[in-house]
């Protein structure tokens, strides 16, 4: 009643103001939630983009890494490491996100040589930042870090393989075990990578 009361007293040009007022903070809302929402969208297609560079240099560099098992010739094992650059760019990011407080330019730099593009850097720093506000960036986020361990796993096997290499040939079930090895460390990167892609997929719808 008092409310009532008070708003029949109120003049003609002190209700549209209070209305036009109320309406401009909605609109204002929606726009924030909104702009909030395009800022994730555009997080989540950097990171699905970034996983597809980061996979592909996995694949690559385990091509180069099981010629230079089965010939010796060092070019095969400069370019594991020359491949490799980019997903340890990847795990720089990452332990520079980790630091306390944030290291954001040792983010910067570890995604420019995991070889992503500028705009979508900004956007994955935006998606690092977004931590604490869900289930399906957080999960994300320790699939990233999960896929950053094998990847050193997988470089640590290369450096192990070349200082055996260059001293003496592989036996056959040499080759045969580093193959399994190889393979087994790539299939983990496979199933991180995609469960990466669907849990940032699911987030954004």
């Amino acid at each position: 009643m008092k409310f009532k009361n008070v708003w029949r007293n109120l003049s003609l040009s002190t209700k549209l103001y209070f209305i036009v007022s109320i309406m401009l903070l909605s609109v204002l809302a929606n726009l924030l939630l909104l702009n909030f929402a395009v800022r994730m969208l555009a997080a989540s297609r950097a990171g699905v983009a970034a996983e597809g560079i980061w996979l592909g240099a996995h694949k690559d560099a385990v091509v180069a890494l099981k010629n230079f098992i089965r010939s010796g010739d060092p070019q095969f094992y400069r370019s594991f490491e020359k491949i490799m650059e980019v997903p340890l760019g990847a795990q720089q990011a990452l332990v520079a996100f980790e630091k306390v407080p944030r290291d954001l330019v040792g983010v910067q730099n570890g995604l420019i040589q995991a070889k992503i593009h500028p705009y979508d850097i900004e956007n994955l720093i935006q998606l690092t930042e977004a931590l604490d506000y869900g289930f399906y960036v957080k999960k994300s986020f320790s699939l990233w870090k999960e896929g950053t361990q094998v990847g050193s796993e997988l470089f640590a096997l290369g450096q192990k393989i070349y200082r055996t290499r260059v001293t003496r040939s592989f036996t056959p079930m040499e080759r045969e075990v580093l193959s399994v090895k190889i393979d087994g460390l790539n299939q983990r990167l496979n199933q991180l990578g995609k469960s990466f892609s669907d849990t940032l997929g699911d987030g954004a719808r």
